[in-house]
């Protein structure tokens, strides 16, 4: 996660979302991270790989409200873009 937060700041975004990835592969349960790549792919408009990560966020902390209404969000954003 260390590599992870370093490349942040001097890597091509999608490097990043790159680490994130492998990162998740192995630790599946950090919502930090799944709430880090979430706002990597918002910044990067990849709408449907944001719902995916909200769906995991879902799946990890049903009780959070906010990846219901961030969801939904989202998915609007993506109808917008079509």
């Amino acid at each position: 996660k260390q590599k992870i937060a370093i490349k942040k700041y001097n890597a091509p975004v999608i490097e990043v979302i790159q680490l994130f990835n492998e990162y998740l592969k192995v630790f599946q349960s950090d919502i930090e991270a799944w709430q880090e790549l979430l706002d990597l792919y918002l910044q990067q408009q990849m709408y449907k790989n944001a719902l995916f990560c909200l769906e995991e966020l879902i799946t990890i902390q049903p009780q959070v409200y906010y990846y219901y209404i961030k969801y939904a969000e989202v998915c609007i954003f993506l109808l917008l873009h079509k």
